[in-house]
């Protein structure tokens, strides 16, 4: 089970096979659901949509803090002893049993089995977060069940349209482009570098002289072309020295 995952560069979302216990479950341990039939209706709604079935469980503080690290803990267990799949989305919320004046020191998790990943996305999840979130925050206004169906009628009706990730399609986008050019110029310019070199005349740096073409100016080498290689015209006769190979050893004049 995760709490979120990074979204796809584009994510086209199946609903899930209905193919294991999809009875909708709204325990209620503490009291604090008030419309339980609207709250029902929206996980209908939403199991309709995608074939996840939710799961909401009200529990106390006083159930889990001395017991666990924190509620996130709680939650992931008390999934993997609920559901023996990995297509449910267990929403808990958490309360003191006694609140001291006003203040009310409550808590919510949302804990989602992995197959659930490509409709629940990091962004689907963030958008549910928010909106209950938000009403939570606003208690004189809305009970926790009502803030649950909040969120729910916030991202139901678009969880299945195809997303796009713009951003990593952009680096994807820009990444391939660099790697092409790359390999475009180690593949076409070292082969016509290769064509370029492929009559040059191996030589003895020690004894190499270049001069002057009398017509164009171009620099050739002497005793390695016997006429200017930018315009063709005769160069000046040279007396030079050669080895058993032919390879220039020394330049007379």
């Amino acid at each position: 089970m995760v709490l979120g995952v990074g979204p796809n560069t584009i994510n086209i979302p199946t609903k899930l096979k209905t193919d294991y216990d999809t009875e909708i479950i709204i325990d209620d341990r503490t009291g604090v659901i008030r419309n339980e039939k609207n709250l029902r209706q929206a996980c209908e709604d939403f199991l309709d949509q995608t074939g996840i079935a939710p799961a909401v469980i009200t529990v106390n503080n006083e159930d889990w803090k001395s017991h666990y690290v924190d509620l996130e803990t709680y939650a992931y267990e008390l999934y993997v002893n609920s559901f023996d799949d990995e297509k449910h989305w267990l929403i808990v919320y958490s309360s003191p049993k006694d609140a001291e004046g006003s203040f009310n020191d409550w808590y919510w998790e949302g804990m989602q089995g992995d197959d659930t990943d490509k409709i629940l996305t990091l962004k689907n999840t963030n958008k549910f977060n928010q909106m209950v979130q938000k009403c939570l925050l606003q208690s004189d206004k809305y009970t926790p069940d009502e803030a649950v169906i909040k969120g729910f009628n916030e991202i139901t009706p678009s969880l299945m349209k195809v997303s796009v990730n713009f951003g990593q399609l952009f680096i994807i986008i820009f990444v391939m482009g660099f790697l092409g050019v790359h390999a475009f110029f180690m593949v076409f310019y070292r082969s016509k570098n290769s064509k370029f070199y492929e009559n040059a005349i191996p030589c003895n740096e020690e004894v190499v002289k270049q001069e002057k073409c009398d017509y164009c100016g171009g620099i050739y080498i002497v005793g390695h072309h016997l006429s200017c290689p930018h315009c063709q015209a005769p160069v000046r006769a040279h007396d030079y020295t050669v080895d058993d190979e032919g390879r220039i050893t020394g330049i007379l004049n």
